[in-house]
């Protein structure tokens, strides 16, 4: 939780600059190939995450690979921070919370819904509809299949938790026979 919290401070800073400058696509782009560059050249990783490497060590290859890459300075300085303060465990995390914040200020909600099997275009579309509407908001939904919810659905808004699938009801079924009460929801 607080290695999230420190990711969401990250990507609220960078969100604060790029945004106004209408920088985000480029800066966004640019640091998910950093990242991506990073799992393929493992040895660049390690070297950049090394303690017994010495910063001005990184900085000048983080340079190089700035002007070869032709980074914006907004990236290349947060690069350099993240670096410095040996946060390059986080950058997927500070990415995803970046992505969150844009979403958020162009009006949608991040909206996953699991099913028993893959849903047809036509019924996702339903339940963006519906979703929308009970909301108020533009919904963004990633669907995900897990067979041993056996049918009905799963969906998680942000913290919101509802289990409307047939093994919930199942499960509450077994548990009200067996003398206890649930509502569906889990917390």
């Amino acid at each position: 939780m607080i290695l999230r919290s420190i990711a969401r401070r990250y990507a609220r800073a960078l969100f604060e600059v790029v945004w106004p400058r209408n920088l985000y696509d480029r800066i966004y782009q640019e640091l998910k190939s950093f990242e991506a560059l990073l799992e393929k050249e493992r040895t660049l990783k390690i070297f950049l995450q090394s303690p017994h490497v010495p910063y001005n060590r990184k900085t000048a290859l983080l340079n190089e690979l700035s002007q070869q890459l032709e980074w914006h300075s907004v990236t290349a300085e947060l690069i350099k921070r993240v670096v410095k303060n040996r946060r390059i465990p986080l950058l997927a995390a500070v990415l995803e919370e970046l992505e969150n914040r844009r979403l958020e200020t162009e009006g949608y909600v991040r909206a996953r819904v699991i099913t028993a099997f893959e849903l047809p275009p036509e019924r996702r579309d339903a339940i963006v509809r519906e979703l929308e509407k009970a909301l108020g908001r533009k919904i963004l939904l990633e669907q995900g299949v897990n067979p041993e919810i056996l049918g009905g659905l799963v969906i998680q808004i942000g913290s919101i938790y509802y289990d409307a699938s047939l093994a919930a009801q199942l499960r509450q079924l077994r548990n009200h026979l067996a003398g206890e009460e649930t509502n569906g929801y889990r917390h």
